[in-house]
This record gives C-alpha cells, sequence and structure tokens, in this order.
C-alpha cells in the first residue's frame, strides 16, 4: 500500500549554498512515494502534471511521507466512537470536517469547543500541505474496518486536474492496514540502512559535509519509531462528546 523508490545518490539534492553544501538522513532519503490502492493510485500526478523533470509520484524527502504517516497512527489506529460515526455525514470523515470548518470559518459555533472538535478530527488528516497542490487524503478506524477516503477534486494545476485520483474510499481490515505500515517500515528502514552503509563507506564528494556517526544514530533512531506509533491513542471522552455535541445540532 505504502509504495517508495529512492532516488539514485547522485540525483539527491544537497542543502545549502556552496561552500556550505551538506546532507543527512532526511535529506538523503529523496526519492518518489505514493499510495497504492489497487486501482487507484494516490500521491500519482495526472497527465497534465508530467511537465519535463517532473515524476510520475510526489518526488520528496521519502522520510517526510514516513515520519507523518508514523506521527498520524496512534490516531487513526484509535477508532472513532460508534456514535460519532452514526453522526458523520454521508458515513465520511472527509465531508462532516469540511463542514465544521466551513461552520468555524463563518463563526457559528462557540469558537473553543468547535475548534477541539476540529482538532481530534483533522489529527487523522495526511498532511501534504507542503506540495502545490496538495492531496486531500483521510485515514480513520471504526473498529475492526480502517476507512482512506481521498477528494482532490479542488485539487487543479492551469485548469487541469493535478491527480489521477479524484475522489473515492477504500476500506480494509484495521490488522491489514497495520501490516502494510509495519511492512513500508521495515522496507524504509532497510533502503535507507543501505544508503547509510554505502555512503559511510564510499563518498566521494568532500565538498559535501555528512556527520557519519549522526547518520547511524538516527537510523537507530528511527528504526525505533515503529513500536510507539501502533499504539492506538486513547483520547479524552470529554474530547469525543465535544465532537459529538457539535455533530449533534449539525447533522441531527
Amino acid at each position: 500500500m505504502f509504495e517508495f523508490e529512492l532516488a539514485p545518490l547522485d540525483e539527491v539534492p544537497v542543502w545549502g549554498t556552496p561552500p556550505d553544501l551538506s546532507l543527512g538522513w532526511f535529506g538523503l532519503s529523496w526519492g518518489q512515494y505514493w499510495l497504492d490502492l489497487g486501482s487507484v493510485r494516490l500521491l500519482e500526478y495526472s497527465p497534465g502534471m508530467r511537465l519535463p523533470g517532473l515524476t510520475r509520484f510526489v518526488d520528496y524527502q521519502v522520510a517526510r511521507f514516513h515520519e507523518d504517516l508514523l506521527e498520524m497512527l496512534p490516531d487513526i489506529l484509535e477508532p472513532l466512537p460508534a456514535e460519532v460515526v452514526a453522526g458523520l455525514e454521508d458515513g465520511s470523515l472527509a465531508v462532516t470536517a469540511g463542514r465544521l470548518s466551513q461552520a468555524a470559518d463563518a463563526d457559528q459555533r462557540p469558537r473553543e469547543i468547535l475548534e477541539e472538535a476540529l482538532y481530534v478530527l483533522y489529527r487523522r488528516f495526511f498532511d501534504t500541505a507542503y506540495l502545490a497542490p496538495r492531496a486531500d487524503i483521510w485515514m480513520w478506524s471504526r473498529g475492526e474496518t480502517l476507512v482512506v477516503e481521498w477528494d482532490n477534486r479542488g485539487r487543479m494545476f492551469e485548469g487541469a486536474p493535478a491527480w489521477t485520483a479524484s475522489h473515492g474510499r477504500r476500506e480494509m481490515a484495521t490488522s491489514e492496514f497495520r501490516e502494510q505500515v509495519t511492512a513500508f517500515h521495515r522496507k524504509f528502514m532497510a533502503a535507507m540502512q543501505e544508503r547509510i552503509d554505502f555512503v559511510c563507506a564510499h563518498w566521494s564528494r568532500p565538498e559535501v559535509k555528512i556527520d557519519l556517526r549522526r547518520l547511524r544514530e538516527e537510523q537507530l533512531e528511527r528504526d525505533a519509531w515503529l513500536g510507539p506509533a501502533l499504539c492506538p491513542r486513547s483520547s479524552d471522552p470529554a474530547v469525543w462528546g465535544a465532537v459529538r455535541g457539535e455533530l449533534g445540532p449539525t447533522y441531527g
């Protein structure tokens, strides 16, 4: 489900300006990444976006993809309470959060409570604000079922759709999703370990500074992130009470 390809080392952009050039663990992870949902691929550019020099999929540091996924994973794995699921408009977290955001912009609710509700819902929104245009992707669970939603109908480039995946939804077993995340983490860590081993043994660009000791340390640190991330969050019931309070009067 979570796919990536690291770019060749000679294509990895360095940081800084001469003579102060450097690279670290994050920078060395430059490549492409996407979500493969079978017949649909998220973060795949539409043909109209494939300009000279632009790749088929998002090209950025794969570490960002990995970091953002693990950061939101405890929230994804925390099931939405049944009463909240029942109050979702069209059964969609994306649609519901969008409507609440509109209410917040229009000052139609007490600000503090509404913002608390939006905060807990948006922890399940995959952050791609660093892309232009971004992609709108949500991941959330209702017990044993994991839901992936996307809606990129408003994400355009020069009047044409930016992404091949317009809007839709996929459901899978939560256990399968956990396995997919674990497989991605292990594959990415293995690829980065291979890259770091090569850099430590054969780096031949003295004008680009790399702290080899820190590379090895960071590899170990990041490899340990998966375990804690797989533990579902346990939100304060009062937080879900705020969410239910906002859904009730809005969607009846």
